[in-house]
């Protein structure tokens, strides 16, 4: 009856209550899918989550006395605003990713104190795969601390994700993809073997999730025009008329480009972009080319100059791929940045920069 009750708060305007319901259940059965259900009503809360910027006193605040809305918000802002504080006379202790990351470390004791949550277990999961967490070899401490807290959560839609980090590792440095292979696979065996019971009719809960309304046809559209952009990286026209079947199928970066190719610079435009690239920026880029590039900047919605990163930020494989990636296509200038100049060479020589500048 559970989920009955739940798609009555929502038909009632209560997302609130919903979100309180499908939470409780999700406590007694560590079931995914309502896990899935938990994350896509509490998307639906965000209109009455916390509007303050995330530092550290706001958050530790907020932490003290945690609503089941509020833990949304900690959630989403895990990271936001956790300063970093580098005092490079304590590099041989080895407590100095601790000092170093103290703020977060401060963050992941008042979790340690929380009802076990899916969207906790998100952020936390987000901290790993993101892999930049880094203290000359003392960040193990750091990770291995997400790693307990996600075990006591227990949320089993982790150890899919985490695994993925150890058959393709993509943290920058290769002191970080060395660490989470290490220590990942006993904790994503420990997460395995946590309990899933049934909640009666999944398919009940599944109906709750919104279903996916873009059609193959208006993909299969999107996807020929992309194709267009990239052969054509001079026709702005192209673009226009991307944006506009990005936006239809309900896809971010339409907007983005959208944005982008209007010419407007006001301060609200300005935050809206850059809340668009911090959300999806990786998407667009792709796995190789995430990895690979320090910085990017964006012309017209597509990329126009590169930074590259460090060599050791990505295995040779992913460098060999990201010479050659199609989305290449409308860069303009390439910054060597940290790389060797082999790397360098490789993408300056590659036929997919279709726009470069000579």
């Amino acid at each position: 009856m559970q989920a009955l009750e739940v798609k009555e708060a929502l038909l009632a305007g209560n997302e609130v209550a919903a979100l309180e319901e499908a939470l409780s259940l999700w406590r007694a059965t560590r079931s995914q899918t309502i896990a899935n259900v938990v994350e896509w009503l509490d998307e639906k809360c965000a209109d009455v989550m916390p509007k303050d910027k995330s530092t550290q006193e706001v958050w530790l605040s907020l932490s003290q006395s945690p609503t089941t809305t509020t833990v949304g918000w900690l959630a989403k802002n895990l990271v936001r605003g956790a300063k970093v504080t580098a005092d490079y006379r304590g590099l041989l202790n080895e407590t100095y990713s601790q000092a170093k990351y103290a703020a977060l470390v401060a963050r992941l004791d008042c979790l340690a104190d929380f009802a076990p949550d899916p969207r906790i277990a998100s952020a936390l999961v987000g901290i790993l795969e993101d892999g930049k967490l880094t203290a000359w070899g003392t960040e193990r401490v750091i990770y291995e601390r997400c790693c307990k807290l996600l075990v006591a959560i227990g949320d089993r839609r982790a150890s899919a994700r985490l695994q993925s980090l150890v058959d393709s590792p993509r943290a920058k440095t290769q002191g970080v993809r060395n660490c989470l292979v290490e220590i990942l696979p006993r904790f994503v065996k420990v997460i395995n073997a946590s309990r899933e019971e049934s909640p009666g009719r999944l398919s009940d809960w599944a109906a709750l999730l919104p279903q996916e309304t873009v059609s193959a046809a208006d993909q299969e559209r999107a996807d020929a025009l992309l194709d267009l952009i990239l052969e054509s990286p001079d026709e702005l026209d192209l673009r226009h008329v991307y944006s506009d079947a990005l936006q239809e199928i309900g896809d971010p970066r339409g907007e983005f480009i959208a944005l982008q190719l209007s010419g407007v610079s006001t301060a609200a435009a300005k935050k809206r972009m850059r809340q668009l690239i911090r959300e999806h920026s990786a998407s667009w880029l792709g796995p190789d080319l995430s990895r690979v590039f320090a910085s990017v900047v964006y012309k017209n919605g597509f990329l126009d100059i590169v930074t590259l990163g460090g060599n050791a930020v990505a295995p040779a494989e992913d460098w060999k791929r990201a010479y050659t990636d199609k989305r290449l296509a409308t860069v303009t200038k390439v910054h060597k940045g940290k790389c060797n100049r082999r790397h360098l060479a490789a993408f300056l020589a590659s036929k997919a920069m279709k726009s470069l500048a000579t």
